[in-house]
């Protein structure tokens, strides 16, 4: 096993008399037998940077080392690496059993019967003992996913490096796949860089996760850390589903304050921010706590229910804070989803008006040109991407919270929403940077909650 490091590595392609920095200045270390998890939204340069530590794209600048050794000049044959592709990437002439060997027989001098061994014991451990002498045409992908992930291991590599593996499996697969990546990983104890756009991969199978957008590394940590402390509203945004709330708003005199909300601070989060300037309040859905009917108050505000999705266990409710809201969504929550390139797990809204099913697909399709404005913008030297834009854009007029399965709420519905103050986060309006975070001890229940 090994320990990875990348030191100030830039990735610059030429394209025509341009030049498109797709990995800027990027340093992580990632521990012997570290499952390390690179997210972000399609076009942040993470495909980029696993196949520079792969040794399939060369490094414009800085340096990558595995082990002791330095590696930018060394082809990735000899690099002791193994990578899984979302594609699979299986040979269509080949049984299991060739597809497993193929490499061993092509980079070592092992012996038939060493390989045929670590081939069997490789399949035992994947589950696909039976399948050795099938080919890939005869099987499911969630079959072909098990070979193409025991051909890496048969290797027993210092690293393994893997891209999107789980995309093209369907949901109830990619769940079970996840857990026996796990438990793979734990088993064998081999360095893992592990590359996805889905945020529940990153947060449910990453030691640490690296979040990156428009090249840029945003931050890493712990998934909680990434979760509970962003460093910035990108990744505020781009972490948790529904993402988080964010109210554009200014300071005055202890209040954060815009056209819908008046929310006086803790003594202690006011004497971090500027009088005068102007932040972004952030909430997430969870945090909020509904009541029917209720008055504005001290941390409370009005608002009127736009949409219900039912999803089982919970409730997603989008409330209005205005009359001019109802029936919209913002760019910014269905950018956020799209970017995510899942759809968001739920049924129809319940007790929706047309009017308001209508202003959700609108926002829908203008949130799918934003994402795909965004998957080019991304890797442009000069723009962060309008996913980003999408994420930081904050929606005075609109709330969502999340509550539980059993408790019911219909469009039209007036409601006081409590926001805790234990659980704000507040972001500075111009730089975006994190300047206060929640505090993770009990929060405060709502008022004659």
């Amino acid at each position: 096993m090994a320990e990875v490091t990348l030191d100030s590595v830039t990735k610059v392609f030429q394209d025509g008399d341009d030049q498109v920095v797709a990995v800027d200045d990027v340093s992580l270390s990632i521990d012997d037998g570290e499952f390390l998890v690179l997210v972000g939204p399609s076009g942040c340069g993470k495909s980029t940077t696993l196949r520079m530590i792969a040794g399939l794209e060369t490094v414009t600048s800085g340096t990558i080392t595995i082990g002791d050794d330095v590696v930018n000049h060394v082809p990735a044959q000899h690099r002791d690496i193994a990578m899984v592709f979302q594609s699979y990437a299986l040979y269509p002439h080949m049984t299991v059993r060739e597809n497993m060997a193929f490499g061993l027989e092509e980079s070592t001098t092992l012996e038939r019967d060493v390989i045929d061994r670590r081939v069997e014991e490789s399949a035992h451990m994947m589950g696909i003992d039976e399948l050795l002498n099938r080919k890939p045409a005869d099987l499911s992908g969630g079959q072909q996913q098990r070979v193409a992930l025991g051909r890496a291991i048969v290797r027993d590599p210092e690293v393994f490096l893997m891209d999107e593996p789980l995309s093209n499996l369907d949901a109830k697969l990619r769940a079970q796949m996840r857990t026996e990546l796990q438990r793979l990983q734990d088993e064998l104890g081999t360095t893992t860089i592990y590359v996805t756009h889905d945020q529940t991969e990153a947060m449910t199978m990453g030691d640490r996760i690296a979040i990156l957008d428009g090249g840029v590394l945003q931050q890493i940590g712990t998934p909680l850390e990434c979760y509970h402390r962003p460093n910035n509203q990108f990744v505020a945004g781009f972490i948790g589903e529904p993402p988080m709330n964010f109210l554009n708003v200014d300071h005055e005199d202890g209040t954060l304050v815009n056209e819908n909300v008046e929310y006086s601070l803790p003594a202690d989060v006011e004497e971090s921010l500027e009088p005068g300037a102007e932040y972004v309040l952030g909430i997430r859905p969870e945090d909020i706590e509904l009541q029917i009917g209720g008055d504005g108050g001290d941390h409370l505000l009005e608002a009127t229910v736009d949409v219900v999705e039912p999803t089982g266990d919970e409730n997603v409710v989008y409330l209005a804070l205005d009359e001019a809201a109802m029936g919209e969504d913002s760019d910014r929550q269905i950018a956020v989803g799209v970017g995510d390139e899942e759809p968001s797990a739920g049924g129809s809204p319940t007790g929706s008006s047309q009017s308001g099913l209508l202003g959700r697909l609108g926002s829908l399709v203008r949130g799918l040109g934003s994402r795909g404005r965004s998957s080019a913008a991304a890797t442009s030297p000069d723009s962060e991407g309008d996913t980003a834009d999408a994420i930081e854009a904050g929606d005075s007029s609109r709330l969502t919270a999340t509550v539980g399965g059993m408790e019911q709420y219909e469009s039209g519905q007036a409601v006081t929403a409590y926001l805790p103050p234990e659980a704000i986060h507040v972001f500075d309006a111009a730089s975006s940077a994190a300047v206060h975070n929640r505090r993770l001890d009990e929060v405060d229940r709502a008022p004659n909650a």
